[in-house]
């Protein structure tokens, strides 16, 4: 009995291991199953960020070829390129042993005349699965900066330093010594740089300075070397085209010389060409060329308007080959009043050439058929003027002064007065000088505006000599005085190119009493190709605060190149003594974007300004 019930015992035993093995087994079967689900999903990310390599893959393969060929962009399936790539059309592996990855792209061209952007659409596959990346490529150009330079050294052609009080030489020797890079062998002091050079007793050259006060909040590149002195704080990507074998990449104008820059720079970066003109922009105007923009001829008058107008007074503009509604729609020639022209919704151009000397151009006209009253009245010793607009303002003694010969006002010179505030996209463009003649904005949005005057532009600063009439003076002065400019009204202080607001009746402003330009704002990209940006009259006049106002600052946010450093001021023993202090910043949607057909410089690499995965363009199954 007691056997028999020990082997039935046994058999319990036997069904607990039974069941152990079983549910061990389940569990291996479950963890097997898991691990197996696994594979597949951990292969499906691999494979899901190796497609998204292959999308980047394929972008630096567009970039590549662009940078070898500028003409890269005419490329399609349809227009296969003569060095054999597929990419356009089917799948490229992606090159390297060890990839299974390839790519493909579409280009899409239509904003490259407007913006001077190429848009990449690359897709990269791995096995099932596909990824595309779009990307904005533009060239290297002006607009990637707040401050671009060519030479860091005073405008030879600026006879308030070469030829004015003070200075030792005259232009056409600065012209010789001067347009240089520093590396290339300008004139320098302490530096022999020619045959019979007595350095370091004088230089010819008048270098400009950073120094101490200064923050650039914004990237920069000069072509040149920057000069230093003290600790200049650069707060954005800081190049230069110096190249030093030793030491630093930058010259040292004394001690102490302790410049701050962001972590590893400034950079060397090839040198941005200039184009030798602003000719192109005035093909936009052209209709045979495609062009739809507005041409106007001579001096001419611009305001803009926050409801997408701008007022126009252009005397000598007969043909215009503007599209743009306008209003009145008779001819502007020896018309003194307002023509309001509709800004187109996708942007525009406006070019102002000098008056031509061939006769049979449609906007020829003889000499200067005009007697105008000047800009804020005229007076016993303020006759009418031959000046289309009416410049020089009263009282102003600009043309023909010592050291003031660069900002004069011809006749004939295709020269912009604007101001105002813009709601749209606009590229302003003239043959001569621009004249900022109050602040010019943009509204907060997609708008943009763009300047590029050949020569100079110059912020509207008029001075009278300290025995004209008081009645027109912003505060007492010695030698040269503000002059307050003219506006709406006698109670107005803010200054206006017109009397009033209605096309076809108003006319350029003519009122005085008003204050002469405090605070003045700018918002635009800013290119001088030939000169340099600069505060016109800026060793003249006293800055406001010797009597009590207060000038504020010059305030600019977008972007500013320029052949030569120009000067807003000047400044001894620490504080202004004539013209404004500079407060820049940059407008960063520049580095994307652009004011219509802004101008590019001659040749420069290509390289991508915005990037981002959108929805695949093409799926795994497609040849």
């Amino acid at each position: 009995m007691m056997l028999r019930i020990r082997r039935d015992d046994g058999g319990f035993a036997l069904v607990g291991v039974l069941l152990a093995l079983g549910a061990v087994l389940l569990l291996l079967a479950g963890v097997l199953s898991y691990a197996l689900g696994s594979q597949n999903l951990s292969r499906h990310d691999q494979d899901w960020n190796a497609a998204l390599s292959g999308a980047e893959a394929g972008i630096d393969d567009y970039l590549f070829h662009l940078n070898q060929d500028g003409a890269y962009w005419q490329y399609s399936a349809t227009n296969p390129p003569p060095d054999g790539n597929q990419a356009f059309a089917t799948w490229v592996p992606v090159p390297g042993a060890s990839s299974d990855a390839s790519y493909r792209y579409d280009i899409d061209t239509s904003e490259l005349a407007v913006d001077g952007t190429v848009k990449v659409i690359a897709t990269g596959r791995v096995g099932n699965v596909t990824r595309t990346v779009e990307a904005s490529l533009r060239r290297r150009n002006f607009l990637d900066f707040l401050y671009f330079t060519e030479y860091e050294t005073t405008d030879p052609a600026n006879s308030n330093v070469y030829t004015g009080s003070g200075g030792r030489f005259s232009t056409t020797v600065a012209q010789q010594y001067c347009a240089k890079h520093y590396y290339d062998g300008r004139d320098i002091d302490g530096r022999v740089d020619f045959a019979g050079d007595t350095d370091p007793d004088y230089q010819y050259c008048f270098d400009i300075t950073f120094i101490g006060v200064d923050n650039i909040d914004g990237p920069l590149h000069t072509n040149d070397a920057l000069r230093i002195y003290e600790d200049p704080h650069f707060n954005g990507d800081t190049s230069t085209s110096y190249q030093p074998t030793s030491g630093d990449p930058w010259v040292c104008a004394g001690s102490p010389c302790a410049p701050v820059f962001k972590p590893g720079d400034p950079e060397y970066a090839a040198a941005l060409t200039m184009p030798p003109s602003n000719v192109d922009l005035k093909n936009e105007t052209d209709p045979v060329l495609g062009g739809t923009g507005c041409l106007f001829t001579g001096p001419t008058a611009i305001r803009l308007n926050s409801d997408g107008t701008m007022d126009v007074i252009s005397p000598f503009s007969k043909v215009v080959n503007c599209t743009w509604p306008a209003n009145p729609t008779t001819s502007m020639f020896q018309r003194y009043t307002i023509t309001r022209f509709t800004i187109p919704s996708d942007g525009g151009v406006v070019y102002t050439q000098n008056v031509p000397s061939v006769t049979s151009d449609p906007n020829y006209t003889n000499g200067c058929p005009f007697n105008r009253e000047a800009i804020g009245g005229t007076g016993s010793s303020n006759p009418n003027r031959t000046h289309p607009v009416g410049f020089p303002q009263r009282y102003d003694i600009t043309p023909g002064s010592s050291g003031m010969s660069t900002t004069g006002y011809g006749c004939r010179n295709g020269d912009v007065f604007i101001q105002g505030t813009l709601n749209g996209r606009l590229t302003v463009a003239a043959e001569n000088n621009i004249f900022l003649f109050g602040s010019t904005t943009y509204n907060a949005g997609d708008e943009l505006l763009g300047l590029v005057a050949n020569n100079y532009i110059n912020v509207y600063h008029p001075v009278s000599s300290s025995d004209q009439g008081s009645s027109t003076r912003d505060g007492s002065c010695d030698g040269g005085c503000n002059l307050r400019l003219p506006g709406t009204s006698s109670t107005s202080t803010t200054p206006s190119l017109f009397n009033g607001t209605t096309p076809g009746t108003s006319g350029m402003a003519t009122a005085t009493g008003q204050r002469a330009l405090r605070g003045p704002v700018f918002n635009a990209a800013l290119l001088t190709v030939a000169h340099s940006f600069q505060v016109q009259n800026y060793t003249y006049g006293p800055p406001f605060t010797d009597y009590g106002g207060s000038a504020g600052n010059l305030s600019v946010f977008g972007a500013i190149a320029q052949q030569y450093r120009g000067a807003v001021g000047t400044f001894g023993w620490g504080t202004l003594q004539s013209g404004y202090a500079k407060a820049y910043s940059y407008d960063n949607d520049l580095t994307y974007d652009s004011p219509p057909h802004f101008l590019n410089p001659v040749a420069s690499a290509w390289q991508v300004v915005t990037w981002a995965e959108r929805k695949a363009a093409h799926s795994a199954s497609e040849s």
